[in-house]
């Protein structure tokens, strides 16, 4: 019967044991973003900044204007997003700003909250009627 010091290889396994805080989680591609967030950040700023570098174009008559205002501006856009994403992600769990942003649009009205928003006392979700005294009967 073979023990588990028997089988080969046995001499090269790490004893020290890998960095796995990370893996469910997507790494940083562009300065801070994830992969994910970096391609809505990019469709965003051209879904924005090519109607407006069109409208520039077609208003100055030169529509290279337009070209360079729809190039250069979602890039500018994208590099100053990714810099204030990664104000907002640092020092925070993952998903903080995810989870930040779905409570400011259930604070609007415009979302249901699945958080617990909630200051005050906690009671257990029932009340009592205050007691009503006892009518005194007139003898008369």
């Amino acid at each position: 019967m073979d023990t588990p010091n028997d089988q080969p290889g046995f001499d090269s396994v790490p004893l020290e044991a890998p960095c796995i805080d990370r893996v469910n989680v997507e790494p940083a591609i562009l300065l801070g973003l994830s992969s994910s967030e970096a391609v809505w950040t990019i469709a965003a700023a051209f879904a924005i900044w090519v109607p407006v570098g069109l409208v520039v174009g077609l208003a100055t008559r030169i529509m290279a204007i337009g070209v360079l205002v729809a190039t250069l501006m979602p890039l500018a856009t994208v590099y100053l997003a990714a810099l204030k994403m990664a104000a907002v992600k640092r020092d925070r769990p993952d998903l903080y700003y995810l989870h930040l942003f779905r409570q400011s649009l259930a604070r609007r009205g415009l979302r249901r909250s699945r958080f617990i928003a909630h200051t005050g006392g906690w009671d257990l979700g029932r009340s009592f009627a205050a007691p009503v005294p006892a009518r005194r009967r007139n003898r008369d």
